[in-house]
């Protein structure tokens, strides 16, 4: 079922409802009004006859008279007047006698001193009159014809009105619901206009404080992570295709060249080196490309733990020394201090302190690495520092994937985006300083 048609069913039903139970109400009010204006109508004409009998003198013939000739044209109440012995002092129609007045049903009148009920059609009331000069029982009865022609003709009106409403509501309804799902279907219509050759557009927005703008900025949010995504991948596979090419092209030489040689082991000897160079450099490019890939991962995929920052920041140290024997990295670290834990991943932090000693050893101006840990109430601070030139400015946009700080060292423009996003993962803080020639990095865990 489609949402229009819902909304207007939900619409109708529960205004119907309402509507119904208004009818309802007002029906049994009517109802309950009618029978009482006519209780109170019985015994207003159950008074007057039996005043009319008593202190009126008028004699019983003239009133049944009275009462023939009025039934003829208008329902009339039959009036029935007993002595306080049970004796029949005077009835209108004693052949009719609608009510049967029994032993017992005169008892429980001169017992309550009023009562009513229906019988049949018929609505009855009893009552004991007292006076000065005698006590009476008094039983009318009588059909309230009137009343219910009037309550008839009410139940018609309403069921009337209950159909032409239901169609007026179904209009309404749909009406609505088709102005409501106004922006559904822009926001359709605009969705199915982008592609993959115009993921820079966006929908725009001319309701942003209600909840379909909301949807709106939403799908504008992820259209933008979408882009981003893509811009990605297009920007890896051209990167990669290039700096993969370089290394291929030069070990293709290599291979071709000694190929045509005739076979010396000291040219061949001489040649290794460059190969393995080059293939090391794929390794670099490739362990870096999966660094980056698994540092793009989504949060909720990503496996935490109990980690100690401090023993990744080590084994970065050994791996990164290795790679660069001929560099200083220095660690300073308070012996006295406890060693905190915090919840991460080993693999990640690793890359990420890896890289940025990488990127010291590289840049760095006098071979030396300083690593500084801080430990601080609320968190850890770990400080990276190097020499750097007198004309070196740090560029924020060194952050971004594929942006080299320099074209004369090697690299790819990864390691500090890898960083960057392993910090982010682990809701870190990196800060960057330059000051009297040298470079400070400070990664702030948070506890």
């Amino acid at each position: 079922m489609k949402i229009k048609t819902k909304l207007t069913f939900y619409f109708v039903a529960s205004t119907l409802c309402i509507l119904l139970f208004f009818a309802w109400f007002v029906f049994q009010t009517a109802s309950n009004q009618r029978e009482k204006y006519f209780f109170e109508n019985l015994q207003k004409e159950a008074i007057t006859k039996a005043n009319l009998f008593l202190d009126g003198k008028v004699s019983p013939e003239i009133l049944q008279t009275i009462y023939q000739n009025n039934r003829k044209t208008i329902p009339e109440v039959e009036v029935a007047i007993y002595d306080n012995n049970f004796q029949l002092l005077y009835h209108d129609d004693v052949t009719l006698d609608y009510v049967k007045e029994t032993k017992q049903l005169l008892q429980q009148i001169q017992s309550e001193k009023s009562i009513q009920f229906y019988l049949n059609d018929y609505q009855v009331i009893g009552m004991y009159l007292s006076s000065s000069n005698r006590n009476l029982i008094v039983t009318a009865a009588a059909i309230d014809v009137s009343g219910y022609q009037e309550l008839q003709s009410l139940w018609k009106y309403i069921l009337a009105f209950c159909v032409i409403s239901l169609v007026f509501l179904f209009w309404i309804g749909s009406y609505f619901s088709t102005k409501l799902l106004q922006p559904v279907q822009y926001i359709q219509s605009k969705t199915t206009e982008i592609s993959a050759k115009n993921l820079h557009e966006r929908i725009p927005n001319p309701i942003p404080n209600n909840e379909l703008g909301q949807l709106i900025t939403t799908i504008n949010d992820l259209l933008q992570r979408l882009e981003q995504a893509f811009s990605l991948q297009k920007n890896t596979f051209s990167y990669l295709a290039h700096e993969l090419r370089t290394p291929l092209f030069t070990v293709k030489s290599e291979v071709e060249w000694l190929l045509k040689q005739p076979e010396s082991f000291a040219e061949i000897k001489t040649s290794l080196p460059k190969i393995t160079n080059d293939i090391h450099q794929l390794l670099h490019l490739i362990q870096s490309m999966l660094d980056y890939a698994k540092a793009q991962t989504d949060v909720s995929q990503i496996h935490f733990e109990k980690v100690e920052p401090v023993l990744c920041l080590l084994d970065a140290v050994q791996e990164v020394q290795k790679q660069y024997p001929q560099k200083n990295i220095q660690l300073h670290l308070s012996e006295n201090e406890e060693i905190p834990e915090i919840n991460g991943n080993k693999y990640l932090l690793t890359a990420a302190f890896r890289n940025l000693l990488e990127n010291a050893c590289k840049y760095g101006v006098d071979g030396n690495v300083q690593i500084k840990v801080t430990f601080e109430k609320q968190g850890l601070i770990i400080t990276f520092s190097n020499k750097v030139a007198s004309e070196f400015v740090w560029n924020p946009d060194w952050w971004n994937a594929f942006t080299k700080t320099s074209y004369q060292k090697s690299g790819y423009g990864l390691g500090m985006a890898i960083v960057q996003s392993i910090a982010q993962i682990h809701s870190a803080n990196i800060h960057t300083l330059v000051q009297n020639e040298t470079l400070f990095i400070d990664w702030e865990f948070k506890f």
